[in-house]
């Protein structure tokens, strides 16, 4: 790629980052603000976006024409410098220095050369009078070249602030009651779920959308419920209709999982594919866990349980994965996974990555060979998944990752979050208590290169669905930005304790 697209490239990248950032302080945070003094900080904040999109959008196109003009200017310069008698070396110019805006080395460089001899030829225009119209009219001309800048910059400012729209509404169908209330009445009359109440959409989610909902009448007496549904484009690409069986299984299994009440694949009605569950006691933990030690021994040790009990579960018998998949060896589904994941690299990544390329080779070829059989496995198993409720663990939630593996990447994922709290000993003597396996440090191994590569792998797949606007949200825009490069470093991290 030439120097030129490259920077066009980039440019492009940052202004859509700039823009969702834009939206989000007018359209989100604005609204919310009850002083004078933050909507006027935040009014300041958007307009000076709104300026640096212009320099990442719009620099060449608003430089470029007065470029040319000055050009000529410049030639008109040096021949009044010529009449004058003033010499090269007397002309004082400034360094070439680009604006905050625009980083144009030709303009820069032509209003360096073409400011230098103008004022040459001002500080001494009193001294030539034949030359003082011509000198007057090539200062008014230079004036009116910079000036073409500056308002086509501010026609671009007036655009960008005239625009109000929200550019994730374009992609993304809100839930309203209506549209809820119209689905429920062609879906659900059979259960007469009643009017909708509440619809109240739930902050976060990298993955998928939730909302909580309530019914009047609600389906089964269940009035509250979660509403789980599709981004318009997931960092995952899977949909919430692949985890139904394997929730059913797991829920007649007895296992603390949410079991679907409905499923929806049209997208007709909310603009994507959703999942409708009861609405389950407790909260996740996000950040530092304060709770008392007691408690938070007891739900780890429940975690382990459950872990156990999933592991245990013979994938094969449940009829939720292809039986035929039994007879493929244990090391070739765990390869057929890194595969998968690399192939949606390759075909996501708006960048090369030395990191993941490298990962992507080691994690194919040494793929463990002890693993004596498949298990289902979340494979994002951590506290922010759960439902904690008066100290006891009520759901492990966002299956969206599942898949046939080991258990040692279960193991390996939950292990970061549980140790700080809990000595792992004591976790896996409760894990093998349920009926889990020994812990094995050398396939543990492998997974610990593998968790900040698929979430590497995750996180680019959603900042090419933001620069493409398939989803262009800003928590789309932070993965790729900020969360891409925190996996990435942990990666290179894991990689300098193996063998390539």
């Amino acid at each position: 790629m030439a120097q030129a697209e490259l920077t066009d490239s980039v440019r492009g990248m940052q202004a859509a980052l700039l823009r969702s950032i834009r939206s989000d302080l007018d359209l989100v945070v604005a609204p919310a603000v009850g002083t004078e003094q933050g909507r006027m900080a935040l009014a300041l904040a958007s307009e000076m976006l709104a300026w640096l999109e212009i320099g990442a959008r719009d620099s060449a196109r608003v430089t470029a024409p007065a470029t040319g003009v000055m050009l000529r200017l410049l030639e008109r310069a040096n021949a009044l410098c010529r009449q004058a008698g003033i010499e090269e070396a007397a002309l004082c110019a400034q360094p070439a220095v680009a604006s905050e805006l625009h980083d144009d080395s030709d303009f820069a460089d032509v209003q360096v050369a073409l400011a230098a001899r103008l004022a040459a030829l001002l500080a001494r225009d009193a001294d030539l009078p034949g030359l003082r119209p011509e000198i007057g009219r090539l200062a008014s001309d230079a004036v009116v070249a910079e000036n073409s800048v500056a308002q086509g910059e501010y026609v671009a400012l007036s655009a960008l602030l005239a625009d109000r729209s929200d550019p994730v509404a374009a992609v993304e169908c809100d839930i309203t009651p209506e549209r809820l209330q119209a689905w429920a009445d062609a879906r659900l009359a059979h259960l007469d779920p009643g009017t909708v109440d509440h619809v109240e959409r739930v902050p976060g989610g990298y993955s998928k959308d939730t909302w909580r909902l309530r019914f009047s009448r609600g389906i089964g007496g269940r009035r509250a419920l979660i509403l789980r549904r599709d981004l318009p484009f997931g960092p995952g690409e899977n949909t919430v209709t692949e985890e139904v069986a394997l929730l059913n299984a797991l829920a007649d299994a007895g296992l603390q999982v949410p079991r679907p009440l409905c499923v929806e694949p049209d997208a007709t009605y909310l603009g994507k594919p959703f999942l409708l569950f009861d609405q389950l006691p407790g909260k996740a933990v996000f950040g530092d866990w304060d709770a008392d030690p007691d408690e938070r021994r007891a739900v780890i040790l429940e975690v382990a349980r459950l872990m156990a009990r999933l592991h245990a579960i013979d994938p094969f018998a449940t009829g939720v994965v292809d039986a035929a998949l039994a007879a493929r060896p244990p090391q070739e589904i765990v390869r057929d996974t890194m595969r998968l994941w690399r192939d949606k690299w390759l075909r996501r990544r708006t960048h090369p990555s030395l990191i993941l390329e490298t990962a992507f080779d080691w994690l194919v070829k040494n793929a463990p060979a002890t693993l004596p059989r498949v298990s289902f496995v979340h494979s994002d198993i951590s506290f922010r998944n759960t439902l904690i409720e008066d100290g006891k663990l009520s759901a492990l939630l966002d299956w969206e990752f599942w898949h046939l593996g080991d258990p040692m990447e279960d193991l390996g994922y939950f292990r970061l979050v549980a140790e700080p709290y809990l000595d792992w000993d004591a976790v896996m003597a409760a894990y093998q208590e349920a009926g889990g396996e020994p812990y094995d440090p050398e396939r543990a191994a492998f997974y610990e290169v593998w968790r900040s590569v698929r979430n590497g792998t995750t996180t680019t797949t959603a900042w090419w669905g933001f620069l493409n606007g398939a989803y262009p949200a800003s928590k789309a825009a932070y993965q790729g930005v900020s969360l891409y490069r925190l996996f990435l470093r942990d990666v290179a991290q894991q990689l300098g304790r193996v063998q390539l």
